[in-house]
Order: C-alpha cells, then structure tokens, then sequence
C-alpha cells in the first residue's frame, strides 16, 4: 500500500476516561496509552487533518499537552502542532528541512 498521508504524535495526561473519548476521534489508529501519555500513528490514506483537529480541540481539557506530526508525502509538507492551555498552534515545515537536519546529526 502506497502511503500518501501520516499523523502521529502524542497527548498527556489522558486519563482512563479521557481516552474513551479520545477513541471516537483516533478510532482508525495505532494508540497506545502508557502511564497518562497517548501516543498514536495513522499512516495510509489522506486524513482531513482540521476536522480531527476540531474534533480533538472539542474533547481536550486545557491542562493538556501534546504534539502531533500531519505529513502530506505527495506534497512534501509537514504541518506540526503544538497543544497548550486548550488551543492549538501550528507550524509548516518542508520535509527537506527535517531530513537535512536528521542527516546532519547521523553524520556527526
């Protein structure tokens, strides 16, 4: 399967309860709940990453951190974003820039 679209990151403190909720938004990815940190992974078809957005910005207490990765692979683009005191921010960064960084600390 050709992969078009990832989106991973991760979100604490979940608790329990927060998780279930969690799960009507996340439900077609990978989570994984350690302690009260939730990480999760999707990579497969386009997700509309500002409904899961909206969605998740409905459900989160303000108190809640995280940060979740959106790769578009057949744009090149990565849009990162960044929870805190219950709103998100978001930031675009071409992939180049992360794989020349990732490159230059392997060769170091």
């Amino acid at each position: 399967m050709k992969v078009y679209f990832r989106m991973h990151g991760y979100l604490k403190p979940v608790s329990a309860q927060l998780y279930e909720k969690l799960q009507t938004v996340l439900y077609d990815m990978d989570c994984d709940l350690d302690a009260e940190e939730l990480h999760f992974h999707h990579e497969g078809d386009f997700l509309d990453e500002d409904e899961v957005m909206a969605a998740l910005l409905e459900i989160l207490p303000s108190k809640m951190t995280g940060i979740i990765d959106c790769i578009d692979m057949q744009g090149w683009q990565m849009k990162r974003y960044f929870f805190s005191g219950g709103e998100w921010k978001a930031e675009k960064i071409h992939l180049n820039a992360v794989m020349d960084k990732k490159n230059y600390e392997q060769s170091g």
